[in-house]
């Protein structure tokens, strides 16, 4: 029993907030969240933007994103977001995990992760996007003491693909038209470093997004699984928003 406590403790120290499950990302040449080059802009950067989702399944539950203002992260200036969760009207959680930056054509996203297995830049979107894009990204920390008597190997897999441009997505704050509609599944796993068949843990988290141009995330579902059970099941619908 001491062996998987401290596994879930150093699992749940490892992933970071819902930016990694709202915004993971690939370095490779492929998109993940789609910008159509010219006018439209499916990731609007700018500090003060804000929107608001409600928990489709828990009413009682909204979600508050706002990029703030710009600051240093990994020698980077880029954009913090900030994720409030709040519950009955009362707020019960703040997050700001994730930082954003546009390079040339690329957006990038500076995740912190408090253990620096992972804290770096990943390429999260390439312009222009093309329908039907696929992509991967593996990043592999090896022989970690954990303190459960032996080492292991940390795997964390992100693969993407843009199932559909073009598409019209109706929710609470109005229907939208030219959308983008992206599936992101990460993941995570850590392994007897001695015995690869022995996988300890094994974390997925599935995000379907569906993202406006010049609005951003309009609606998503994140299913998150552990060892293949089902831990939870995540819809969150735009309800109100502004953007400059």
């Amino acid at each position: 029993m001491k062996t998987a406590s401290k596994i879930i403790i150093f699992l749940n120290i490892l992933i970071f907030s819902a930016i990694i499950i709202n915004f993971f990302s690939s370095c490779s040449k492929n998109p993940l969240f789609p910008i159509i080059s010219g006018e439209w802009d499916y990731f609007p950067l700018k500090p003060g933007n804000t929107w608001k989702y409600i928990d489709v399944d828990h009413p009682s539950t909204n979600y508050i994103e706002t990029m703030l203002a710009e600051k240093n992260f990994l020698g980077k200036n880029a954009i913090p977001q900030e994720e409030k969760t709040i519950v009955n009207g009362s707020e019960v959680s703040i997050e700001t995990n994730t930082y954003f930056l546009k390079e040339d054509k690329n957006l990038l996203v500076g995740l912190k992760d408090m253990t620096n297995l992972v804290s770096r830049y990943l390429l999260m979107a390439e312009l222009p996007p093309v329908e039907g894009n696929k992509w991967t990204d593996t990043e592999t920390k090896k022989n970690l003491d954990i303190g459960v008597g032996f080492l292991v190997d940390f795997v964390l897999t992100i693969n993407g693909e843009v199932k559909e441009m073009n598409i019209e997505k109706k929710v609470k704050a109005g229907t939208f038209k030219n959308c983008a509609h992206i599936n992101i599944m990460m993941n995570a796993k850590l392994i007897n470093s001695t015995n690869q068949n022995n996988i300890l843990l094994n974390n997925e988290t599935l995000i379907d997004s569906y993202l406006a141009p010049n609005i951003g995330k309009i609606y998503e579902t994140t299913t998150t699984k552990t060892n293949g059970q089902v831990e939870s099941i995540t819809k969150k619908e735009l309800v109100s928003y502004s953007v400059k």
